[in-house]
């Protein structure tokens, strides 16, 4: 057996029982919570003893129930000792980036962009164990980003559908899935082919065209020429591979577009550039991220195999699924949501995104304030027609009492020092309640009897007229939820989670896991 980064402190175990040895990295409290949640729903063993190293059940368990467990490196029962299927994605990750023994969040696929907001991927694989997830439950992520849960039931072979409102999203939700179908050497090679094409090819010779279109015209605003040049000659160098490696080879470059922008990187909202530029050349740049995260997925290749995906990403609104149902994305009900929906005004989504959106084709320049205003969430009232300040005055949309009389005292509590943008705030909460309300009355028609619904999502905060208001969006939601028949089982306090991308001023280290049963 191979070098192992956990801490043994037995070579065996000859008195029948199990011993579950915890992963090297340093646990917060709320993955020792997930990690025993975890080992009693999948082994039904109630009666476990936690030590530094590990958990000790007094009675063998089935190894194979053991494989899958995700707080746990390595296994001891009876005759039996391996470590976990979570052990080997997360070491071949470690060994591939040489990141040490901390925890690996981007094994696998979730390397392949970054993407603000999105969750752990060790939480996601946790919730298909503890809510019993198989190979013929069909998971739904109503707010997928970037495919964290449905690329953790893939390589579960669980089949899962995703839906986002944001093109961005479910094009790097199905770029994922193709790579986890796809031979790494296959993506080498494609990606070898466009490097040396694009290198062959002097920059000063390039041309962007003397009558730009409105794509055009809008990167030329946002990127240096030279840098413009060089994307420019990569998408369309890329653009003659195969659909599937074609769209991780976009991604990777989409990820390093802020960075070479004439946007503030560090800025989430339109800023312009204030930081010095990256000293590493665009293509040099393109070439370490491309072999970076194609040594990663190898490693994970050779652990997990070649999965086949039959798990889809489509852009639509959570709150209407009608229209997806109507497409043929749905053709049976759900047995299992797992979730991470928006903050209330938290993230400028599609604003942050907004150079991959165009740059991609996947919007046009003129459609980006339309996407950022029709987002759940959104912080924009901007080109709606609905008097939201007037609804929740009026509680138009019949939302919980506690839920509609919050939103009316932030309204209240609003001074002359408060500038337009803390002005819309308490409509924009209202508006985010009622978006899920719809949400919620969705999903009833998409889910079965009895389906089991997690959401992860945290409280955020605010101030009006200098008074400080923390904003419960979990007990909100499950209000609204309550509403609408599904009842709520457990709620999972998940303290010092930290969501990839948040900005501490948007957000409080108080992120909730609430489980949902539909009634």
């Amino acid at each position: 057996m191979r070098e192992l980064n956990v801490s043994m402190s037995s070579s065996g175990n000859g008195d029948g029982g199990t011993e579950l040895f915890f992963h090297a990295y340093r646990y917060f409290p709320y993955e020792k919570e997930l990690a025993r949640r975890e080992v009693q729903s999948v082994t039904g063993v109630s009666n476990i003893v936690e030590t530094p190293d590990c958990f000790r059940l007094a009675e063998p368990v089935d190894a194979e129930k053991l494989r899958s467990l995700t707080y746990v490196a390595e296994v001891i029962t009876g005759k039996d000792h391996f470590v976990t299927f979570q052990y080997e994605l997360e070491q071949s990750h470690r060994r591939a980036a040489g990141i040490g023994k901390r925890q690996a969040t981007r094994y696998s696929v979730h390397g392949l962009h970054e993407y603000k907001g999105r969750f752990n991927p060790q939480v996601a694989r946790f919730l298909l164990n503890y809510l019993g997830a198989t190979k013929r439950t069909l998971v739904l992520d109503p707010f997928c980003g970037s495919g964290t849960t449905l690329v953790e039931a893939a390589l579960r072979s669980i089949r899962a559908v995703g839906i986002d409102m944001n093109p961005l999203a479910a094009f790097l939700c199905n770029a994922k899935l193709c790579a986890l179908s796809t031979p790494a050497g296959e993506i080498e090679a494609a990606f070898e082919s466009c490097l040396r094409l694009a290198k062959r090819a002097p920059v000063r010779f390039l041309k962007l065209g003397s009558l730009p279109n409105r794509r055009m015209a809008y990167l030329q605003n946002w990127f240096p020429s030279e840098s413009l040049a060089i994307l420019e000659l990569l998408r369309s160098k890329i653009g003659s591979q195969p659909p599937g490696v074609r769209s991780v080879l976009l991604s990777l470059v989409s990820d390093l577009l802020r960075d070479y922008s004439l946007q503030e990187p560090s800025d989430l909202r339109i800023r312009r550039r204030f930081a010095a530029f990256p000293t590493v050349p665009l293509l040099d740049a393109f070439e370490e991220k491309a072999r970076s995260f194609i040594c990663s997925l190898s490693a994970a290749q050779s652990i997990s195999g070649l999965k086949r995906i039959r798990s889809k990403a489509i852009v639509g609104d959570s709150r209407n699924f009608l229209d997806s149902v109507k497409r043929n994305v749905l053709r049976s009900k759900c047995d299992l949501v797992i979730t991470s929906p928006p903050y209330a005004t938290a993230l400028p989504y599609i604003d942050t995104q907004r150079l991959s959106l165009v740059w991609l084709g996947l919007c046009s320049p003129n459609q980006i304030r339309e996407l950022e205003g029709d987002a759940l969430g959104s912080r924009e009232l901007n080109g709606t027609s609905i008097d939201w300040k007037r609804r929740a005055h009026d509680n138009s949309d019949s939302l919980p009492s506690t839920v509609a009389s919050f939103c009316q005292e932030l309204q209240s509590s609003i001074t002359s020092d408060d500038g337009f943008r803390r002005q819309a705030v308490p409509a924009l909460i209202y508006r985010y309640f009622a978006d899920m309300k719809r949400v919620f009355a969705s999903l009833r028609t998409v889910l079965k009897e009895g389906a089991l619904l997690a959401f992860l999502v945290g409280a955020n905060r605010t101030t009006l007229g200098g008074e400080y208001f923390e904003i419960d969006t979990p007990s909100f939601i499950a209000l609204v939820a309550g509403q609408l028949g599904f009842h709520t089982r457990e709620v999972i306090p998940l303290q010092t989670y930290h969501r990839y991308g948040l900005h501490q001023k948007n957000s409080i280290e108080n992120e909730r896991l609430t489980i949902f049963q539909r009634s």
